[in-house]
């Protein structure tokens, strides 16, 4: 006695390419974001024209105070890189456009309006969003060394899959 399974519809089955810009950008999460593969700091303009290549929507990238302002009056874009200043250097740069010592971190508004964050050290760091008055979820999982530069990439792959890690599962 066999059973067929039920015929999926045609628009059930098809599946669009990538463009080469896109499948580019997956290839760096895939080895810098999920198999955590050490990379060179990133700028905010690098990050800025790698969501943007994904198609991330409502996406900026913003240093945590402008991020604090935006989220206490409930502002906050839908998916946000925050870049935090390392405090032994004040978020210097020592030219324009070059990565400042700093780390990125991520967060996205999910339905309910909870806003998401992952700090790809986990743990290891204060959250610095408390003062917000608003309610987060927060993934404690720590993803990276604290000898890797990388977390530009880590942050763009849990707003690119919220949550799911896997860069393959894409929940925008």
């Amino acid at each position: 006695d066999s059973h067929s399974p039920t015929p999926k519809r045609e628009q059930d089955t098809q599946v669009s390419s990538p463009s080469p810009a896109k499948e580019s950008v997956l290839r760096k999460l895939y080895t810098y974001g999920y198999m955590n593969v050490d990379a060179e700091p990133m700028t905010f303009a690098e990050v800025t024209k790698l969501a943007k290549q994904l198609g991330i929507p409502d996406f900026k990238v913003l240093e945590l105070d402008k991020y604090k302002q935006l989220a206490k009056k409930y502002k906050e874009p839908a998916n946000c890189i925050i870049w935090i200043p390392f405090e032994n250097n004040g978020g210097l740069r020592s030219s324009p456009g070059e990565a400042a010592l700093g780390h990125y971190v991520s967060c996205f508004r999910e339905p309910d309006g909870t806003l998401n964050y992952q700090d790809s050290f986990g743990g290891l760091n204060d959250f610095p969003l408390s003062d917000t008055n608003r309610v987060f979820r927060v993934n404690k999982v720590k993803y990276q060394s604290i000898f890797a530069n990388n977390c530009g990439y880590l942050a763009l792959l849990h707003l690119y899959t919220h949550d799911a890690i896997d860069p393959a599962v894409q929940r925008l």
